[in-house]
């Protein structure tokens, strides 16, 4: 048995891996998909959050485990988890990066968007609480262009604000620590958020020992559920 720890990614909730968890349970795999603060149904304060309290709300569930643990990080959680190898190696088995941040030592999300040019990624902001929202006229084309209807139905009256505190922090990261932790990245060829171009020159930067490609928009774990499923198992 493994115990798979699903991170979701900005905006979202642990509701995104709704169609996934089954599916691993089926085959006698340990799941778990908290919430990260101040999304989904936890109650955190905005003003509240950063990537520290991330990083601790994860490691304490991760020290609970009584075996390493595979992090699935979505988007934003690539961040997360990066963070949480660094911190904690010797108790993650593997990092599975979906559609998602793979930084280099001293970057942060910000550094990264920043070096590319993405049309489909526009942000309401509020400087003074400091989160932010996708433009609601921008949501569907930037994170559901291959979705169905239902899934969309679903998923937008489900996103909540974003602390983007997490945005700005960097990831520190070293050979010894992060470095010696095996990595898998799965592309989403027609993703929107973070385009192909970017996740490949992300995973150019940084060494990836496996790499899968799935067509799809960021979120496959609606559009191609057991495909995802199929690689997720792969690794364990």
């Amino acid at each position: 048995m493994t115990t798979f720890i699903l991170i979701h990614g900005a905006w979202m909730g642990s509701w995104v891996w709704r169609d996934i968890i089954p599916l691993l349970l089926a085959k006698g795999h340990k799941i778990i998909t908290p919430d990260l603060p101040g999304l989904g149904d936890d109650q955190t304060l905005l003003k509240d959050i950063n990537l520290d309290l991330y990083i601790s709300r994860l490691s304490t569930l991760i020290n609970e485990q009584k075996t390493r643990v595979i992090l699935v990080g979505h988007s934003m959680a690539g961040m997360v988890i990066s963070a949480l190898g660094e911190l904690m190696p010797e108790k993650i088995h593997s990092l599975i990066y979906l559609c998602a941040f793979l930084p280099q030592d001293g970057e942060s999300l910000l550094d990264i968007v920043n070096a590319s040019v993405n049309p489909h990624m526009q942000f309401d902001f509020s400087l003074h609480y400091n989160v932010c929202d996708i433009r609601s006229d921008l949501i569907n084309n930037a994170l559901f262009n291959c979705c169905s209807h239902q899934d969309i139905v679903f998923a937008r009256p489900l996103m909540r604000t974003q602390a983007t505190n997490i945005f700005s922090s960097k990831c520190f990261l070293t050979q010894e620590k992060f470095g010696s932790i095996p990595k898998t990245y799965i592309k989403c060829n027609k993703d929107n958020a973070i385009t192909l171009e970017m996740q490949n020159k992300m995973i150019t930067h940084q060494f990836v020992d496996y790499i899968y490609s799935i067509d799809t928009d960021h979120c496959p774990f609606f559009l191609s559920t057991r495909e995802l499923a199929k690689i997720l198992l792969l690794t364990s």
